[in-house]
């Protein structure tokens, strides 16, 4: 899976270009840095990207978007059936890689648990198929996302060691 994302929205809302973003909600999930990255990388920071809602929940800014309410940005590959479909379109061909990673953060007695070390193994291996070129280890000890790594890190799936037995499985962006 490329770690490529774009606009999404309703096939009625009327986006040719990416200055058209000015004149539509965009829809933000946690909070405004994706939309303010991605407006960076593809040379539009004259757009004003801290405007619309900011919605917690991925299913509600999905639905906002089929709905019509705004433009949302996503990976295209998570959303191929609303895509084709006909609910959702991509209607720029404009695409960004903002800083984005996946954490995958666990105990180190956890990778005694069949279900996290199959889990974890999975992960590499889905990494190392979507990124080859971009593959890359720090060394046990390196600090990767604030946490201190005793065992391998990627650049797009870091895993760490957490100290406290709530940190045993987060998977997140």
């Amino acid at each position: 899976m490329d770690a490529v994302v774009t606009p999404l929205c309703s096939p009625v809302l009327n986006i040719e270009r990416v200055e058209d973003l000015s004149e539509h909600v965009l829809l933000h999930h946690l909070d405004y840095s994706e939309w303010n990255e991605w407006l960076r990388l593809v040379g539009a920071e004259h757009i004003e990207a801290n405007r619309g809602p900011i919605i917690d929940d991925v299913t509600t800014t999905v639905q906002a978007a089929v709905h019509g309410a705004g433009v949302f940005l996503s990976l295209q590959k998570l959303f191929s059936d609303e895509l084709e479909s006909g609910k959702l379109a991509a209607p720029l061909p404009t695409e960004a890689s903002p800083r984005t990673g996946y954490y995958l953060v666990y105990l180190e007695s956890a990778l005694n648990q069949p279900e996290i070390k199959c889990f974890r193994d999975f992960l590499l291996d889905e990494s190392t198929k979507a990124w080859p070129a971009r593959r890359t280890k720090s060394s046990p000890g390196d600090a990767v996302c604030g946490i201190p790594v005793r065992g391998e890190a990627e650049l797009r799936i870091c895993l760490g060691v957490a100290d406290r037995p709530t940190d045993a499985l987060f998977f997140g962006f």
